[in-house]
């Protein structure tokens, strides 16, 4: 959409326009250094009565609204095979650092014991009981004096059903 309307104004031949928007007119151009021969008036006319109303056509303007061209296959195949490439990318990364992949081991083992979270079983499985997976990676600084492995969890990271837990209110 077009945000500026075809009216324009000119109070004199060498002065400033008024250009009209889908916000309201906006003032642009040069004031003439020399007054002019008659009498001279500046008016400046603001208003905030409809402020919200321009805000929300402002923002109606601004948000996109693009349609997924994935078919529901497409989206059944990114939520396989997404988590399986990133689990290989961990795979290679520890094969080629093993204190990484030991210092990994221990922090998995660490929520583990302490409750955090929880192994799927074939039986939660089979049973139906719900089931949440929160991907995440390794930020690993070997100079740090307080900890050299910070693990990441990735809540911006989208479901098969299109949802992340960063979007749950």
């Amino acid at each position: 959409m077009d945000l500026l309307r075809s009216e324009l104004r000119k109070a004199t031949e060498d002065g400033p326009t008024l250009q009209n928007t889908e916000f309201g007119c906006i003032v642009g151009g040069k004031i003439p250094d020399k007054p002019s021969s008659g009498p001279n008036s500046w008016v400046f006319i603001c208003s905030t009565a409809d402020l919200q109303d321009q805000l929300t056509k402002f923002w109606n303007l601004e948000t996109c609204r693009s349609l997924s061209t994935h078919s529901l296959e497409d989206f059944a195949c990114e939520a396989h095979f997404n988590p399986i490439k990133r689990f290989k990318g961990m795979e290679r990364r520890f094969a080629a650092n093993p204190e990484l992949e030991a210092m990994y081991g221990a922090f998995i083992q660490e929520y583990l014991t302490l409750g955090h979270m929880k192994e799927v079983t074939e039986e939660d499985e089979a049973t139906g009981v719900k089931r949440y997976c929160l991907p995440h990676y390794d930020a690993l600084k070997l100079d740090s004096t307080t900890s050299k492995l910070r693990v990441v969890f990735d809540a911006s990271c989208h479901t098969s059903t299109g949802i992340c837990l960063n979007g749950v209110q």
